[in-house]
């Protein structure tokens, strides 16, 4: 089967059900940025900056949105198309170190299918967009140092994905350490014709270097805006300071952060792709030495940490799946090789079966699954709202009120309604959380026809008086967590 024929079947598969998994508070951000950056570019074009966070992967994520009636879906296409090229880019990557046509052919399937990578891909989260940076300038640093010539289109495109990194999320900057190792890849494909000292002095990897400064340099561009001294503001809210560490925070660091870590990157990969990628060889040494120099900052660092934010060491971990799967298969045990294929394809294809068909029991970790599918950042309840409020505007105007002000609400339903045109208006705002009681304020703007409404969870919503408000919708979240309600706001009543 052709390349072309797998990324075909990828993309067709990844359409189905595209939007059933519901949507995230950090989507929801995200095309709301893009929504506003259409509307007054010059306003909100770098509004991402203000919480922390780099514009490039908003702006892209603008034609998606504004072509497709629903935005969640256009979002979530741009992220299953970066990942088709990406993908091919782990082919190219594959090859670069060495890799067969089967190892290759490995690469790219793993990346389309390995839990880790498919559930990324079907999320309109920065991850994937950043990672495809990464692979860019992996791909685009081996050609320039396996070349036997300077070639400067590859220290173009270096520069260009060292930028597009740092300008799609400031993490990036991890990237650095796992670039320099780069010509120690290269040195343990050579199979010693050189000594690893000489790799480094070679001219390419100073022009390599001098490229990924440039690339550094680009992402000071953003100073430009003078939003740039909060791109670094929220990083406290995240991590623990030396002081922090050293006054004790290392034990849960060692003790409790590094065992959850671990155990999320082998289940994402698959335990049976871990075991492929242990080999004892030098290019297998230095891709997991390239993942551990990612992870260990944010890991000795994370205050706050999520199975996303490791997600970049997915990279050098596949190559490393590819090549030691594809070797063992060729030339080692063809029991151990179809153990490992196998035990891959059933965690593979049971995993994607309940993503696909079944979100809410996808097999996340306990941490994801709360995040994505049990809290208040978790959407369930958004698209059956929003189909609500539409088939009401068709004969009144609509207010609809949420807790929050930030993330899933209100920002889940906004984007929705923000280039609405229609006989009637409606407005969707948050008002905070928790709600104690319903506004009056909102009571009164009951008025002629005006449909009012209140959409906030149960576990945030303390007002028992039923004569402010009727439920009129409940929209329950798996294994019994707080659901989300739909409140039909009633008038005041005069005294």
């Amino acid at each position: 089967m052709r390349i072309r024929h797998i990324l075909g079947a990828f993309l067709v598969l990844q359409l189905i059900a595209l939007t059933a998994f519901p949507i995230f508070s950090d989507e929801a951000i995200y095309i709301r940025w893009a929504k506003l950056a259409v509307s007054e570019p010059v306003k909100y074009a770098f509004l991402p900056m203000l919480d922390g966070k780099p514009p490039l992967h908003v702006w892209s994520l603008i034609p998606f949105v504004q072509a497709f009636a629903d935005p969640l879906f256009g979002a979530r296409l741009f992220s299953v198309l970066v990942g088709c090229v990406t993908a091919v880019g782990m082919l190219k990557l594959a090859a670069l170190l060495g890799g067969n046509r089967k190892q290759q052919a490995l690469a790219l399937v793993l990346t389309l299918v390995t839990p880790y990578w498919l559930f990324h891909h079907r999320m309109a989260v920065t991850e994937g967009f950043l990672v495809f940076w990464l692979v860019l300038a992996m791909v685009s640093g081996l050609r320039l140092l396996r070349s036997p010539t300077v070639v400067w289109k590859h220290v173009a495109v270096f520069a260009i994905a060292v930028a597009g990194s740092l300008w799609t999320k400031t993490t990036a900057l991890f990237f650095i350490p796992m670039l320099a190792l780069l010509p120690a890849l290269v040195w343990s494909v050579e199979k010693g014709k050189r000594a690893l000292f000489s790799v480094y002095l070679d001219k390419k990897t100073y022009l390599l270097a001098t490229a990924g400064f440039i690339g550094c340099l680009g992402f000071l561009a953003l100073r430009l805006s003078p939003l740039f001294p909060f791109l670094f503001s929220r990083s406290v809210d995240y991590t623990f300071t030396v002081q922090e560490l050293l006054a004790g925070e290392w034990k849960y660091v060692l003790f409790a952060s590094l065992p959850k870590i671990m155990w999320w990157v082998t289940w994402y990969m698959s335990p049976f792709l871990m075991l492929a990628a242990v080999r004892p060889e030098k290019r297998t040494g230095v891709l997991w030495l390239m993942a551990a120099v990612y992870a260990a900052p944010i890991i000795l660092t994370g205050r706050v940490v999520t199975a996303r934010y490791i997600f970049p060491v997915a990279v050098p971990l596949t190559i490393a799946a590819a090549l030691g799967l594809g070797a063992i298969m060729e030339k080692g045990s063809k029991i151990l090789g179809r153990v490992i294929l196998w035990g891959f394809i059933v965690h593979a294809a049971v995993f994607g079966f309940l993503l696909f068909a079944l979100p809410d029991y996808s097999l996340l970790t306990h941490e994801d699954k709360h995040q994505y599918l049990l809290e208040w950042s978790s959407g369930h309840g958004i698209a059956q709202i929003v189909g609500r409020v539409k088939d009401d505007l068709k004969l009144h105007p609509v207010i609809v009120a949420t807790e929050g002000y930030f993330g899933t609400l209100p920002d889940g339903i906004w984007i929705y309604f923000a280039n609405y045109k229609g006989p009637n208006s409606v407005e969707v705002y948050g008002i905070g959380q928790p709600i104690t009681e319903i506004p009056v304020s909102l009571q009164q703007r009951v008025v002629k026809d005006t449909i009012v409404y209140l959409v906030v969870n149960q576990s945030r919503f303390f007002d028992t008086n039923t004569d402010k408000y009727e439920v009129v919708g409940t929209y329950p979240r798996p294994y019994g967590a707080p659901p989300l309600l739909l409140l039909k706001v009633s008038k005041v009543k005069v005294q």
